[in-house]
């Protein structure tokens, strides 16, 4: 059975690859926060599935954790655009836009569809330490559902169905690799939200003195802000941060509930 699921999910993939490279629209382009979501008229093969042009046919959101979790969420329209957000861990940080034919589109959803996920429960077990994630998928009759887990204890379709989806659409690769090649930041940092009102938000520093900043919650600027500084800048950074033992630090500090991390 398990064979079955796995040729199944094989051919899936090849279909959308092929799919892609026979179009010849696959297209990719870096956007600001401020930039609209909305697709260029055209610019797609629309899906059979009809639904209403931009309108989400899917979307997944991974959350952080306190391991480095990769951070990131995309959306997947009816008339084929694709629109990826890199927070935090991933290899492609920021955004990015592409577009797939239409019947990748009716492809996917018809694949959710047949192994169940609108039978699935709304939420899955909470799992100490992992990273949240949401699932939501969207029918041309208006269906909609979305199921929440965190990787823990979930049933293999649902794992197959959110595995199929990121792989098909590339997501996969621009989390794991990126088109940056995915080098691990000189310096990062996450603050999570508390029951106070804490900033939530994170950022990460290269070696080159690129930062990306996601702002989230409780904070004058949210989004994704991205600018550089010099590389002597960082260098300076990294002595005082060493010159102050940080490496002589405990892993870990007693948890409190009230305050942010």
């Amino acid at each position: 059975m398990k064979t079955a699921k796995v040729n199944q999910k094989i051919a899936y993939l090849q279909q959308a690859a092929i799919a892609l490279m026979a179009s010849g629209m696959f297209m990719m382009a870096s956007c600001s926060k401020e930039d609209s979501i909305a697709p260029q008229s055209g610019s797609a093969v629309k899906s059979q599935l009809m639904l209403r042009e931009g309108e989400v046919a899917i979307s997944i959101k991974h959350g952080a954790c306190k391991d480095g979790c990769p951070q990131y969420d995309f959306a997947l329209l009816a008339d084929g655009w694709v629109i990826y957000n890199g927070y935090d861990f991933v290899g492609t940080p920021g955004r990015q836009e592409f577009a797939v034919e239409g019947h990748v589109v009716d492809m996917l959803l018809e694949f959710s569809k047949e192994h169940g996920f609108f039978d699935f429960k709304d939420q899955y077990e909470y799992s100490e330490g992992a990273a949240p994630a949401t699932t939501n998928i969207r029918l041309s009759d208006g269906t909609e559902k979305s199921v929440s887990d965190f990787d823990f204890d979930i049933p293999d379709e649902l794992r197959l169905i959110k595995s199929t989806i990121e792989e098909a659409l590339g997501i996969t690769a621009l989390v794991t690799s990126g088109s940056g090649g995915g080098e691990a930041p000189a310096i990062r940092m996450s603050r999570s939200s508390c029951e106070s009102g804490c900033p939530e938000y994170s950022f990460s520093v290269s070696a080159e003195g690129k930062i990306i900043y996601n702002g989230v919650e409780k904070v004058k600027v949210t989004g994704l802000v991205e600018y550089e500084v010099g590389m002597d800048v960082v260098r300076d950074l990294l002595e005082f941060a060493v010159d102050r033992g940080i490496f002589d630090l405990p892993d870990e500090y007693p948890y409190n509930r009230h305050y942010t991390d």
